[in-house]
């Protein structure tokens, strides 16, 4: 599975690949600025037009930011509910912020409870196993090789 924006999509990766794609739906923002202030930057036309397998979105739960991108996922989560598209919510952390079973357990329950139907979020040594009990959604795990 390949996860991208769309000018990715449409710019690098072959129109004749066989790989779903999750399409980045949320960003907009640069390193210069706080990067948990997203908007939704995809219409779900869009999505459905690329021919995208779900969109995905940033949820920033403990930011400055953490209501814009509850939104975002809610907004999401409504457009693709209407064509049958899946929402990815994935767990964004700030710089200052903890990387740890507690701060993951509240972050995806979050974001399912929230309407997402699949979650990405980080692996952690101690207690991930208590993440995946807590989230009634599947869960994917961040990270892997950069294509």
């Amino acid at each position: 599975v390949l996860m991208c924006t769309r000018g990715i999509l449409r710019s690098v990766v072959p129109p004749a690949t066989n790989k779903p794609v999750v399409l980045r739906a949320s960003g907009a923002n640069s390193i210069l600025a706080e990067l948990s202030n997203e908007a939704v930057a995809l219409s779900m036309d869009d999505a459905v037009r690329l021919n995208s397998c779900a969109v995905a979105a940033q949820v920033y739960i403990g930011s400055e930011y953490e209501h814009q991108s509850i939104k975002n996922i809610i907004q999401l989560v409504d457009a693709g509910m209407k064509v049958g598209m899946p929402t990815m919510a994935v767990t964004g952390v700030g710089k200052d912020m903890v990387r740890d079973q507690r701060y993951f357990s509240l972050a995806t329950r979050i974001a399912a409870e929230m309407g997402a139907q699949i979650i990405k979020t980080y692996y952690v040594e101690k207690g991930f196993e208590r993440i995946v009990a807590g989230c009634p959604v599947p869960i994917v795990i961040a990270g892997g090789k950069k294509l």
